[in-house]
């Protein structure tokens, strides 16, 4: 496939896909894809793993273009892509290599290929977003699925046709059971009152009702989770079309804290990622969260982010250390007094609150 790019001055027509994949698109337009006609035994498969099965963008997306003869030996050079490796689409070229010429019903090229695989997704793989051994488990199923989806289908035993029949999710559906009694309306079923409100878009929430002359607010905040600030310019962001105003700690009057204890704005040092450094306020949403984006914050003494609970204890770093302690009975007595000891560590990740309502207030 090929595309046409458009700029403020030029048009870039015939950009190969390995092209785009590098290219900077700040100011550009992509204006039509050329996707040529398959050609004969034109294999093409794409997959995605997302946390929910629609409306969520993927952990891994990918997609495989091959061109096999009747025997499955590999034509020509053939085409992996995957999305949410690598800071961008990212393509396999090693293994791309490895594979022409090489059939697919040979189970030892097969395991040479997913190694080859494996090695080049864990050189550039992108770490920030965590799980990693999943994301990469998750190259290697996509490959595997992609192989046996591109051989014919009686080539293919029945036992493993079940990895390349797509997956169709049917209508959800719910059940609930209860016994009515008398003494109404305690143990009966009594939906919310404002619930079918909330899931019909009928409700409105802070964020529906602004008013047309109101100015809108966008957070600065540190990109660094433990640091000290050196400088906050914020000139770039005070020349952006309907820019009013940059408010930080200096500007607010009294004192710049609230429940005894936490910062309004930061002021000098930053405690985690995220941190509010100040405010850019503008006549549209868009305006200012764009011109938040060019306040440049410089900073300092930035120390290694503690990301886990395990690093916090060998850290030493405790928000409140002078707690006091509640402890019943004597726990190691109660340990050598057991027949059996087990050790183990149990942890739990992170859960991102699925609000309805949009994080927003009105001043």
């Amino acid at each position: 496939a090929t595309l046409t790019i458009m700029d403020a001055k030029t048009t870039k027509k015939g950009i190969p896909i390995e092209e785009f994949l590098s290219m900077n698109l700040k100011g550009k337009v992509i204006v039509s894809v050329n996707i040529p006609f398959p050609q004969p035994n034109q294999q093409l498969n794409t997959f995605k793993v997302a946390i929910r099965h629609e409306n969520s963008h993927a952990i891994i997306n990918a997609g495989f273009n091959v061109v096999i003869d009747k025997s499955a030996v590999v034509q020509q050079k053939p085409t992996l892509i995957f999305g949410g490796l690598a800071e961008r689409n990212c393509s396999m070229p090693k293994t791309e290599n490895f594979l022409i010429g090489k059939s697919l019903h040979d189970r030892e090229t097969l395991q040479q290929a997913l190694g080859v695989l494996q090695n080049e997704a864990s050189s550039i793989i992108n770490k920030n977003p965590g799980k990693i051994e999943y994301r990469l488990n998750l190259v290697n199923n996509y490959f595997y699925k992609a192989i046996l989806a591109s051989l014919p289908r009686d080539s293919v035993s029945p036992a493993l046709q079940s990895a390349v029949e797509p997956f169709v999710r049917g209508i959800s559906s719910g059940i609930q059971s209860f016994t009515a009694k008398s003494d109404k309306p305690v143990h009966n079923p009594v939906p919310k009152m404002n619930s079918r409100l909330q899931t019909s878009g009928g409700v409105k929430y802070t964020g529906d009702q602004v008013s047309a002359s109101a100015l809108w607010g966008s957070f600065v905040t540190s990109t660094i989770a433990s640091g000290e600030i050196e400088k906050v310019d914020p000139s770039r962001a005070l020349l952006c079309d309907g820019v009013v105003a940059f408010v930080c700690e200096k500007d607010i009057a009294g004192k710049n804290v609230v429940f005894d204890e936490l910062e309004i704005f930061a002021t000098k040092d930053i405690h985690y990622y995220g941190q509010a450094i100040g405010l850019v306020v503008a006549d549209t949403k868009n305006h200012a969260e764009e011109a938040a984006k060019l306040v440049q914050v410089t900073y300092k003494n930035v120390k290694k982010p503690i990301l886990t609970i395990k690093e916090a204890i060998e850290a030493n770093s405790f928000l409140h250390p002078d707690l006091p302690t509640h402890k019943y009975n004597d726990v190691e007595e109660g340990f050598r007094n057991s027949d059996k000891v087990f050790e183990a560590e149990v942890g739990s990740d992170t859960q991102i609150h699925f609000h309805l309502e949009q994080r927003v207030c009105i001043a």
